[in-house]
């Protein structure tokens, strides 16, 4: 089973966010703790220089008012302007006064055992009666790390979530173009082309719509073009119709009202109006063969044979008829002896003659005909190629071509016919 590009994209976008974002976050937490460091050096001397302050005030307290170690109330009235600081007085061991919250235990072997989350200080201060060991706490301040390491978790949150966002951000804008694009081929405007980003199944998917919207333009342009063709193929085979049916209807008309005419002259309309009937006759049976073979409804009767020797045949019947009309041959014949095609012989005979019988109708016989015909790719390629006499030369309705094209198409060969200055070219590949 093929993994999915697009999604093997997103895991490869989700993982280039997590590496950014811890990349990102180490940087600032190595940030945070040097300027929690700072901080906390900092906030320790200013505390220890507040402790100071704080006990140069009680020992002068102590000295005005003439405070002995018993004077609880009075020390008690004191500290209540300190509300940050903690008081604990102690004489061999015991605690003699403390205020709420200070923690100074001792031990059962008599230990000092002190609050580490607090800054103490102790000193030795004379009271009035005696000196007592005297200890000042106070809290640390508020910890900044803490916050600083929310913060930092959050703007980490933040920029993975922005990262990744961003990315599949530009996978959807995409998935929003491609659809104003399929919306744009909707309504017709086929020229339109969704730029192909990547190389996932949106960017396959893309160049699927691309190269469908181009068949369907080819397509479309292939009917308007054959819809005007048949439109001109028509309109020149209507003229073409005329053209003998006039002069049929007049000489019958002539025939019939006038009793004055010779049996010479009588034979002579009769003669041409038959001619012009059998022409009538012919245009009419390839105008049925064409809307046949236009309808798809033409079936050919296909059997195996040897190139080579259907083309010498061919070239030896068409030799005979383009001499007695004074056309000479050349022929350049390249066919692997034992070379062979699917083909309904009769069919194939018919494009032949059609080729033969321009030939003879427009060609020139000052110049030579040429016949060219190898093997190359498993295709058997024909060329015929003559000079045009321009005395002869008139309009056609191109019928007979496109019944040979058409022909040949059905064989899933190529038919070309083109004109290059005076030269006539016919191309067939089988």
């Amino acid at each position: 089973m093929n993994k999915s590009k697009l999604g093997i994209e997103i895991l490869k976008y989700l993982m280039k966010s997590l590496i950014t974002t811890l990349v990102i976050s180490g940087l600032l937490f190595s940030i945070s703790i040097i300027i929690n460091q700072k901080h906390i050096v900092a906030s320790k001397d200013k505390t220890l220089d507040y402790i100071k302050f704080v006990k140069n005030k009680f020992e002068t307290f102590i000295v005005q008012e003439n405070v002995k170690s018993t004077d609880i109330e009075k020390i008690n009235d004191w500290i209540e302007e300190y509300t940050n600081i903690e008081l604990v007085l102690m004489q061999d061991n015991k605690i003699l006064y403390s205020t709420e919250g200070a923690e100074i235990h001792i031990s059962n072997e008599d230990e000092l055992e002190l609050d580490f989350k607090k800054e103490v200080m102790m000193f030795s201060i004379p009271f009035y009666d005696e000196n007592i060991v005297t200890f000042f706490l106070k809290e640390e301040d508020f910890s900044w790390a803490i916050v600083i390491n929310i913060c930092n978790s959050i703007i980490s949150i933040l920029i993975f979530i922005t990262l990744f966002l961003n990315k599949i951000k530009n996978k959807v804008d995409y998935i929003e173009e491609i659809e104003k694009g399929i919306k744009i081929l909707e309504s017709g405007d086929l020229e339109n082309k969704i730029s192909q980003i990547g190389n996932d199944e949106l960017a396959n998917l893309v160049k699927s719509i691309n190269n469908m919207s181009v068949a369907m333009k080819e397509k479309i342009e292939g009917e308007q073009q054959a819809q005007e063709a048949n439109k001109l193929l028509i309109t020149n085979i209507s003229h073409d119709i005329r053209t003998p049916l006039t002069p049929i209807i007049g000489y019958l008309t002539i025939l019939k009202t006038n009793k004055d005419l010779s049996e010479e002259q009588k034979d002579k309309f009769l003669d041409t109006a038959l001619a012009k009937s059998e022409q009538l006759k012919e245009r009419t049976s390839m105008l049925f063969e064409y809307a046949l073979l236009y309808s798809n409804q033409k079936q050919l009767n296909k059997v195996k044979v040897n190139a080579k020797e259907l083309i010498e045949q061919f070239i030896f019947e068409s030799t005979i008829t383009l001499n007695n009309n004074n056309f000479k041959v050349e022929t350049n014949i390249d066919i692997e002896e034992v070379f062979e095609i699917n083909i309904d012989v009769n069919e194939l005979n018919r494009v032949f003659d059609n080729a033969i019988s321009n030939i003879l109708k427009y060609g020139d016989n000052n110049f030579v005909v040429i016949f060219k015909a190898s093997n190359i790719d498993d295709k058997l390629n024909i060329t015929l190629s003559n000079h045009i006499n321009y005395d002869k030369e008139s309009i056609s309705t191109g019928l007979g071509n496109n019944i040979c094209k058409s022909l040949v198409n059905l064989h899933g060969g190529i038919f070309e016919a083109k004109r290059i200055d005076n030269i006539y070219d016919v191309y067939i590949s089988l």
